[in-house]
């Protein structure tokens, strides 16, 4: 596996979402990648390790907090930005002790959520 500064891997399962935050994080300077789905993305880890992830909690038939169970292990101090639609209280308390970055409700503020992870992995 090879560490790849400056990479964002964005984890989406609506695809313009996707597809619009990679392109936005491509004019701020990063090399950012977008997934549609859990499997995608765990095979696109096992090559590079990114610098950073931006994640949902719902990813059709797979859940983001399944996903972010799985880095802690083989990949510790990952930066993990969570965006969903369907937060509750005992989800951010989980989401916490995961040690997530930051979480953000749908709808959020892109241009926040930009700014948190290039302050995050400066």
């Amino acid at each position: 596996m090879s560490y790849a500064q400056n990479t964002i891997f964005i984890v989406e399962d609506e695809p313009e979402l996707a597809f619009m935050l990679e392109n936005m994080l491509k004019k701020k300077g990063y090399h950012a990648k977008a997934f549609t789905s859990k499997d995608q993305f765990e095979k696109a880890i096992k090559v590079i390790r990114p610098t950073a992830i931006i994640t949902d909690l719902r990813l059709g038939v797979d859940l983001g907090m399944d996903l972010i169970k799985d880095l802690t292990g083989p990949y510790p101090g990952i930066p993990v930005f969570v965006i969903s639609g369907f937060l509750t209280k005992d989800i951010e308390d989980e989401l916490d002790k995961l040690n997530v970055n930051q979480i953000f409700s749908k709808p959020f503020d892109i241009d926040q959520l930009l700014e948190n992870v290039t302050e995050t992995i400066i």
